[in-house]
């Protein structure tokens, strides 16, 4: 096999579909499959949640652990660990069974494992403590409450190798944790569609992702009543569920909650742009199957899409939480589909170049290899 025998290896996250088509950390499973489609052992190791149960799904073998009643396993999920315990402060309570029940799964998982591979710090935390070798992806809303306890960043990683799924992370997790072996890999590909695409629709914004602050879909809903007043046939379709749920209204706004997958294509290929008003993101999948579906962007500079959008080009770039100057930049794209298609098409081949799976699974396999050392 190029690069080395084939690698049996344990993926550890906090966020995994517990069932088929639950869009719970997708990008985990889709690069785990990836990794068993180039001729490796993936097993993957989670919380449970509700409806879970062990499978085997596009060769890649889930367990899920049990660390309270079925009613009380509320923190994990949804919009994440971080956003759980500040919605609820008693979910602390939840911590010392969730880790003492997530170290004894792994350690178990992990006995003939070649490599552990830790999605967010406190999976990395864990698979440190296995005893095998292991890396760490930092995704970014993990750095959010341990870039105020620095400490436990180096903890967790070690002296790595750490992977940062930007360009901005590694910059970060440079200035917390200076010795760190780090590599910049997005967290997943996408899977560009066949060409042709449908016929876009007409004054159609889309926005996918989770419905908490760091994803700006206020900024967006409050950009929203100018870019109606400029064009009255605009629609704006809003996909994602979370603790801002409740601001998805006005005219011409349809809150559509979770989508299937399948259906998730349909919705880029009918819109005219698409918004990603972040405020804080590591890596926007959502920019990506956008782009790859030859949509324009309408984003911000942060995360991934600094380096990955360019303004004019792919698109439009504008500051985080600035309603006027995102409904100019949406109003741009909706006023002449010329350019917006020649965005789009600008938008394809970027991710083409740049974003494919093999050059993932490539770049992912040369971490693994750098944990495990030449003795092994």
């Amino acid at each position: 096999m190029p690069g080395g025998r084939p690698l049996r290896i344990l993926m550890m996250t906090t966020s995994y579909p517990p069932a088929p088509g639950v869009p719970s950390g997708p990008f985990v499973h889709r690069l785990a499959a990836r990794l068993v489609a180039a001729g490796h052992t993936v097993d993957v190791l989670a919380p449970h949640a509700p409806g879970a149960i062990p499978r085997l799904t596009d060769g890649v073998r889930s367990h899920f652990f049990r660390y309270a009643p079925a009613r009380l396993e509320r923190l994990a999920y949804g919009p994440g660990m971080v956003y759980n315990l500040a919605a609820d402060r008693r979910r602390l309570a939840l911590l010392p069974p969730f880790t003492a029940a997530f170290a004894l799964a792994a350690y178990r998982l992990a006995r003939g494992a070649d490599v552990v591979h830790g999605h967010w710090l406190p999976a990395g935390l864990i698979a440190r403590c296995t005893r095998r070798p292991s890396i760490t992806t930092v995704h970014g809303s993990d750095l959010v409450l341990a870039a105020r306890v620095p400490s436990l960043v180096r903890l967790a990683l070690g002296s790595g190798p750490v992977v940062a799924v930007s360009a901005e992370m590694r910059q970060e997790l440079e200035r917390l944790a200076p010795r760190l072996s780090i590599r910049v890999i997005p967290p997943g590909g996408v899977e560009l569609p066949a060409r042709p695409y449908a016929e876009s629709i007409p004054g159609r914004v889309l926005f996918v992702g989770r419905l908490v602050d760091v994803k700006g879909v206020d900024t967006l809903l409050g950009a929203w009543p100018a870019i109606r007043a400029a064009h009255a046939d605009a629609e704006l379709d809003i996909v994602g569920d979370g603790p801002m749920a409740s601001l998805v209204r006005g005219d011409g706004v349809r809150a559509l909650g979770r989508v299937e997958p399948a259906r998730i294509g349909e919705l880029y290929a009918a819109a005219s742009v698409v918004v990603i008003p972040s405020r804080r993101d590591s890596f926007s999948l959502a920019c990506l199957e956008a782009m790859a579906t030859a949509r324009p962007v309408v984003a911000t500079p942060v995360g991934d899409m600094a380096d990955r959008v360019r303004d004019g080009l792919d698109g439009r770039v504008v500051r985080p939480g600035d309603p006027a100057a995102l409904a100019a930049a949406v109003l741009e794209v909706l006023g002449d589909r010329g350019r917006a298609a020649q965005m789009g098409e600008a938008a394809r081949r970027r991710v083409e170049e740049r974003y494919s799976w093999d050059a993932i699974v490539a770049d992912t396999l040369a971490a693994y290899r750098e944990a495990i050392g030449p003795t092994r």
